[in-house]
């Protein structure tokens, strides 16, 4: 590819703009193919550098056509007022739906602040009521794994979970479709996308950093909850903890929050 199209070009003619317009024309169809093509390119003109003294382009401002896109987040009733918007996306779920597993785990989303994912891949083994932790075996952003505590709320939640369920995880499929009995979390993200406009299954999590951040919860234990990195890494070898008391004040005063705010509405059966 690159010799088809460089094959009568001497490198010290070799100008910036047609490294751009060849690398550009790649990017817009296969943009792993164009970072690999740069990469190789730009050896090959080093080389031409060191060995023979050649003058070569800069290829440096070519990063910037691998740039990142912006961060779209996710859609999330966080204006207004906090209590209305969280007891209309209960109402308007509980009116969309007739299966009350997808309440359920709307509303253990919520206590936990956890991603779609992480919620649905909870098992009943990683449950300690003696010793109050919730243990979740890998995050998105920590793949050692992270403790829940467990709040008197959310023991609640779980003991009612856990007698629900057959299976090793506390939420299944009851579906004969599914063969495999994995409860599905998208058709809840779905339901919910649909049930009220503006509202993202993932967004439940920015709900919850704003009612911490309006409550005076502390950013580095607010951050923790929602199992957000901290710091730098350097920040993070010299402060070693995952503020997991800190984290259980915080929880309960959410879990509190959240069950008398929904007490007449989400009901567990």
């Amino acid at each position: 590819m690159i010799k088809e199209c460089f094959d009568k070009t001497l490198v010290s003619e070799l100008k910036e703009k047609q490294v751009y317009d060849f690398i550009s024309s790649i990017f817009e169809k296969t943009p792993i193919t164009a970072k690999y093509t740069l990469c190789v390119l730009k050896r090959v003109l080093n080389y031409a550098k060191i060995v023979y003294k050649l003058q070569i382009p800069d290829l440096s401002e070519m990063q910037n056509l691998f740039k990142a896109p912006p961060v779209k987040h996710r859609a999330s009733l966080t204006e207004g007022n906090l209590d209305d918007n969280i007891i209309s996306i209960f109402l308007a779920l509980k009116n969309n739906t007739k299966n009350q597993s997808y309440i359920d785990f709307t509303y253990l989303a919520f206590l936990l602040l956890l991603r779609m994912n992480e919620v649905g891949q909870i098992e009943k083994k990683n449950i300690n009521f003696i010793d109050r932790v919730l243990y979740i075996e890998k995050t998105k952003t920590l793949k050692d794994g992270f403790r829940v505590p467990i709040t008197d709320e959310l023991e609640r939640v779980l003991r009612y979970l856990i007698t629900k369920s057959d299976g090793q995880r506390i939420f299944i499929s009851k579906d004969s479709r599914t063969q495999t009995g994995r409860f599905n979390a998208s058709m809840v993200s779905a339901r919910l996308r649909k049930s009220i406009q503006g509202q993202s299954f993932h967004g439940i999590r920015s709900i919850g950093r704003l009612w911490m951040h309006q409550n005076g919860i502390p950013f580095e234990v607010a951050e923790s909850c929602l199992t957000h990195v901290v710091g730098s890494a350097v920040t993070r070898a010299y402060l070693r903890t995952d503020y997991f008391e800190e984290r259980r004040q915080a929880m309960e005063k959410w879990h509190n929050y959240l069950h008398n705010l929904l007490k007449d509405i989400v009901v567990l059966e």
